[in-house]
C-alpha cells in the first residue's frame, strides 16, 4: 500500500565545533535512518543567508510519514548516536509534518521530493479507477456482440498502465537505495576507522557485519553481500541488488537493480602526536605497563599503516615519565636551556644538592622555578629561573624521550624500555609533551610550526594515579600537599590549551587525557580539550581499545561522496 499520510522531516542546523565527535555521531545514525526509511533531501553547508543566523551546516531528511520521523528519533539506534551529538556544537532540530494541502492561488503544486507520497497515492487512487474502468469495460463487451470499441479501449489503457505502475515501482527502489546508501554510509564511516589494524579479508567481514546490523530491519537487504575495496588513504563500500516489481513484472519486467556505494577516506592533513605516559611504580600493579606497551604498539603501527612510508604525514614523539623526564645525556649535556650544579644562582638553592654536574649527568630533568614550570615560556641563558635544572636520576630505569619522528623502530624501542618507578608528577609530563610538539622550544626542529594549517598536534597524556612528588612538594609516602602539584598541573593543562596561533578558537594542540583505573577525575576531565577526549579504564585491559579509538579519530577520516 502506498503511504497515506503526509511525509515527516527533520531540519537540522548544526555548526561543527568538534569533528571527532560529529565523525562519531555520523557512523551511529546511519543505522536509525535506515531502520526508519529517512532519506537524505539536503546535506550540505549553509547556503546564502537571507535572514537570521546562519550554521554550518544545514540537513533535512525525509520520512514516509510524521509517525516515523518521530520514531527514529526516539529509537535506541539514534539515541546512542545522540551522546555524541552533545560535543559537536550548536545544534537546532525540528521534527515537522509535511504538507500536501492546497498551494497559493495561481500557482501549481511543486512536483518536487516533497509530494512524492501524495504522487504514490494518486498513482493508486488512478490504478484503482482504470481496473474499475477495465472491469466495467469487460462486462459491456461481453455484452456487446461486436466488443470492437471496448476491446481498443483496453488495449489503448496498457501503456498508461504501465507507465503508472512503472512510476510505482521506481519509487519503491528509491527508497531502497537510500536505505542502502545509508547502511553503506555508516559501514565505510565504521570500517574505514579500523582499516589501518585489519587484513582485507577482516576489514570485509567486519563491513558486513556492521552493514547487516544497520539493516535488522530489512532483512531482504541486510543479507544483500557488499564489497569492500581499498587504496592506501581510503575505503570503498558498495551494495548492489535487486528489488522484485509489483506493476512491472506484468509486462516482463521482474526486477530493478538497486546499489551504491561510498567511500570514507584520510584527509592529506599531517599528524604529530605526543604520547606522556605514566611510568611510575604503580604501573607495575594490574598487568598496566604490559597492556599500556601493547596498545602503544598497536597504536604507532596504526600509524604507520595510515601513512605512505617515509611520507612524514604522521610522526609520534613518547615522553615517559614519573617525578621528571630523562634525555639522551651525550645528545643534550651542552644545551644553553640546562641547568647544572655550577649555578649559583638562588633560583636554585632549593635544589642545590640535586644538581648534577655537566660531565656526571645521566639525563635527567625536573620542574623549572614557579612560574615557568606550568608553561612553555623559552628558557634564556640570561634568566636562570627559565633553565630547566639538570640533576641526578633517582630511578635509572626511567626510559628517554622520543622526540618527533617516524621511524617506527626507534619508537618502539622507545616502549620495550619503559620500566615502572617511581612517583608520579603529571605537570612535568605534559610540559615535554608540549616541547616535542613545539619547533622553537627545548627539541628544536622536527616540529611543524605552531597552528600550520596542513598539520593537526595532539597530546595524549595518561596516568594511572594522583600527583605524589615534583619540585616543591613531596607526597609520596610521606606527608605532603599534593593538591599543590594538581594546581600545577591544572595550570600547564591550561596553559596548552589557550594556545590558538590561528585564532577563532581553534586550539594548536588537541589533549586527550586517559585515566587508568586510578587518578584525579575532574582534573584529567579538565585537562582535556573537552569532555569528548577524556578516557577512563577500569582494567588495564581495556587500554588497547581506547588508544585504537584515539588513534581512529587522529587519522582524521572524512567521509567522501
Amino acid at each position: 500500500m502506498a503511504q497515506v499520510g503526509p511525509r515527516g522531516y527533520w531540519i537540522a542546523r548544526v555548526d561543527v565545533d568538534n569533528a571527532d565527535a560529529y565523525d562519531r555521531y555520523r557512523a551511529l545514525n546511519g543505522k536509525a535512518f535506515a531502520k526508519y526509511g529517512g532519506r537524505f533531501v539536503v546535506r550540505g553547508p549553509a547556503g546564502k543567508l537571507v535572514k537570521g543566523t546562519a550554521r554550518k551546516h544545514n540537513v533535512v531528511i525525509e520520512f514516509e510519514s510524521y509517525a516515523q520521523a518521530i520514531a527514529c528519533y526516539e529509537s535506541a539506534e539514534y539515541q546512542e548516536a545522540m551522546t555524541f551529538l552533545k560535543d559537536v556544537g550548536p545544534t537546532d532540530l525540528v521534527i515537522i509534518e509535511g504538507y500536501e494541502g492546497p498551494q497559493p492561488a495561481g500557482r501549481a503544486a511543486w512536483r518536487g521530493v516533497c509530494d512524492g507520497s501524495a504522487r504514490r497515492r494518486r498513482s493508486m487512487s488512478n490504478l484503482h479507477h482504470i481496473g474499475t474502468t477495465l472491469s466495467h469495460k469487460a462486462e459491456s463487451f461481453v455484452r456487446d456482440r461486436d466488443g470492437s470499441i471496448n476491446l481498443l479501449f483496453g488495449l489503448a489503457l496498457l501503456p498508461m498502465i504501465a507507465a503508472m505502475g512503472a512510476a510505482v515501482d521506481y519509487s519503491r527502489a528509491s527508497q531502497v537505495r537510500s536505505q542502502l546508501h545509508a547502511a553503506a554510509d555508516s559501514t565505510a564511516l565504521a570500517i574505514a576507522k579500523r582499516a589501518p589494524l585489519l587484513s582485507d579479508a577482516q576489514l570485509t567481514a567486519e563491513g558486513q557485519q556492521h552493514f547487516s546490523a544497520v539493516l535488522t530491519g530489512r532483512p531482504d537487504l541486510s543479507t544483500l553481500p557488499i564489497t569492500v575495496t581499498r587504496q592506501r588513504n581510503r575505503v570503498q563500500v558498495a551494495a548492489t541488488g535487486v528489488m522484485p516489481t509489483t506493476f512491472m513484472k506484468l509486462f516482463g519486467h521482474n526486477a530493478i537493480d538497486v546499489g551504491t556505494r561510498v567511500e570514507a577516506g584520510f584527509g592529506d592533513r599531517k599528524a604529530e602526536i605526543a604520547l606522556a605516559l605514566d611510568n611510575t611504580g604503580s604501573m607495575g600493579s594490574a598487568g598496566k605497563m604490559n597492556e599500556l606497551k601493547l596498545a602503544t604498539r598497536n597504536l604507532i603501527t596504526a600509524a604507520r599503516n595510515a601513512t605512505p612510508p617515509g611520507s612524514g604525514m604522521i610522526k609520534i614523539s613518547i615522553v615517559p615519565f614519573d617525578t621528571s623526564v630523562r634525555v639522551d645525556a651525550a645528545t643534550y649535556r651542552n644545551q644553553s636551556w640546562l641547568a647544572f650544579s655550577g649555578n649559583t644562582s638562588p633560583s636554585f638553592d632549593d635544589i642545590r644538592p640535586r644538581l648534577a654536574t655537566q660531565g656526571g649527568w645521566q639525563g635527567c630533568i625536573i620542574d623549572r622555578a614557579t612560574g615557568y614550570d606550568t608553561n612553555d615560556r623559552r628558557a634564556q641563558t640570561a634568566l636562570d629561573e627559565s633553565l630547566h635544572p639538570a640533576v641526578g636520576c633517582a630511578n635509572n630505569n626511567l626510559a628517554r624521550i622520543r622526540t618527533l619522528t617516524d621511524d617506527w623502530g626507534a619508537l618502539e624501542s622507545t616502549v620495550n624500555a619503559m620500566q615502572p618507578s617511581g612517583c608520579t608528577n603529571v605537570t612535568i609530563g605534559a610540559r615535554f609533551g608540549l616541547a616535542t610538539l613545539s619547533p622553537t622550544d627545548v627539541f628544536g626542529g622536527g616540529a611543524a610550526p605552531m597552528g600550520d594549517a596542513n598539520t593537526d598536534k595532539y597530546l595524549i597524556l595518561l596516568t594511572d594515579g594522583d600527583n605524589t612528588q615534583n619540585r616543591f612538594v613531596n607526597a609520596c609516602g610521606a606527608p605532603g600537599n599534593a593538591a599543590d602539584i594538581d594546581t600545577r598541573t591544572a595550570a600547564m593543562c591550561a596553559d596548552i590549551k589557550a594556545k590558538s596561533t590561528r585564532g577563532g578558537g581553534t586550539p594548536d594542540v588537541k589533549v586527550f587525557t586517559v585515566r587508568v583505573i586510578n587518578g584525579n577525575r575532574a582534573l584529567l576531565t579538565n585537562c582535556a580539550t573537552n569532555a569528548s577526549m577524556y578516557r577512563e579504564v577500569s582494567d588495564a585491559s581495556q587500554l588497547d581499545a581506547v588508544f585504537r579509538d584515539i588513534i581512529g579519530q587522529i587519522t582524521a577520516l572524512r567521509l567522501t561522496m
